[in-house]
């Protein structure tokens, strides 16, 4: 059956002057055109089997591969930008470069099979739990088939029924892949979201501080000194040694010190310590190929806890629920504590990175070890 150029395209270019887009629409372009090309090589070589059964059954498979790149190519060059959209594209442009590859194995020739038997064994391996059925169906297919050292002509035929338990087994392996990765992209969304929502509460804090500084007041009187002391200013009581402040006259005098400005300043410097400990916390965290920016999402959870474990932490030393941190004695003592406060985030951040290593280590090509869900 010969090619002919009217019902056979040529693998999808694009335009020569078409932008770079996102790295994942890249390697899907990439990958079809990869497989275009073994396709057509694959045609090429099966054109001229005289049984036509054998051919109407490789005409449909190559009708059927040819759709799937297409569906695959068209997905990837839509660049709207709906971010739900965006994820339905990305599922589908890779579920059929996955689909095509396995119609690619069940219509290639024995030769080609047995070259990729270690490459079958690998990726199934990366994906599926060592005692999934098609894990182990597939060790034991490819051990079969697997002679060292023996000439391509000489390679044992693979039956019909082999053949279709390697492909499902690559199906299933390339299926279990995708969950990997939704699974990441829904932990990457996750921790964003979270960023998001504690970035607003910060923001309203702050700006519930700058409208109204006596409702939360970050302000101590120190013992003996006769002064409130706060983020950004500090004030006598109106007492002395021999006649202290009330109690009430403290409270007011805390409240009437307090400014617009402490909540937004302790906040900006919990911030900035939070950014200080990130930066030390990533270098145990290893990037990823996956096109989701897992570890800038984890940074960018920690500036929010970061302010916000600052503020916290100054509000309990104000209620006094620290003994013996009751009362600071100066506005830069309240900066440290908050740039303390702020670094402590990690305590809690931790966990977070701990589970987002976890997930980033289960998507990948070494060879499953356990159940991953």
């Amino acid at each position: 059956m010969a090619v002919d150029a009217d019902t056979d395209p040529p693998p999808f270019r694009g335009s020569a002057s078409r932008a770079p887009q996102r790295i994942w629409r890249e390697q899907v372009l990439v990958r079809a055109a990869e497989l275009a090309g073994l396709a057509a090589w694959l045609r090429a070589l099966t054109e001229t089997s005289p049984d036509p059964g054998v051919r109407a059954i490789d005409a449909a498979r190559d009708d059927e591969m040819r759709a799937r790149l297409e569906d695959a190519r068209e997905a990837a060059a839509d660049t709207s930008r709906w971010p739900p959209h965006s994820r339905a594209r990305m599922e589908r442009a890779v579920g059929n470069l996955d689909a095509a590859e396995a119609v690619l194995l069940s219509r290639s020739p024995d030769d080609y099979l047995h070259g990729q038997l270690e490459a079958i064994r690998a990726h199934v391996a990366a994906h599926l739990p060592p005692e999934h059925p098609q894990r182990l169906q597939a060790a034991d297919l490819v051990e079969k088939y697997t002679v060292p050292a023996m000439p391509a002509t000489d390679c044992t035929p693979i039956n019909g029924e082999d053949r279709a338990t390697l492909v499902e087994a690559v199906r299933t392996a390339s299926w279990a892949a995708r969950r990997e990765q939704a699974r990441l992209r829904s932990f990457r969304t996750a921790v964003v979201v979270t960023a998001v929502g504690l970035l607003l509460l910060a923001t309203g804090l702050v700006l519930a501080g700058a409208s109204q500084p006596r409702w939360i007041p970050l302000c101590f009187a120190p013992q003996g000194m006769n002064t409130v002391v706060c983020p950004t200013s500090s004030a006598p009581t109106g007492g002395s040694d021999e006649d202290p402040a009330s109690t009430a006259e403290v409270e007011e005098a805390i409240r009437d010190t307090a400014r617009a400005a402490d909540i937004a300043v302790v906040m900006l410097v919990g911030l900035a310590g939070a950014a200080v400990t990130s930066a030390a916390a990533l270098r145990r965290l290893r990037g990823t190929s996956t096109p989701f920016a897992v570890p800038i999402s984890l940074l960018l959870l920690k500036l929010p806890v970061g302010a916000l474990t600052a503020f916290l932490g100054l509000l309990l030393l104000h209620g006094e629920f620290v003994p013996g941190l009751s009362a600071l004695d100066s506005s830069g003592q309240i900066l440290a504590w908050a740039l303390i406060f702020g670094a402590a985030q990690q305590l809690v951040t931790g966990l977070v990175d701990r589970k987002a290593q976890a997930v980033l280590d289960s998507v990948g090509s070494a060879p499953m070890t356990a159940d991953r869900e």
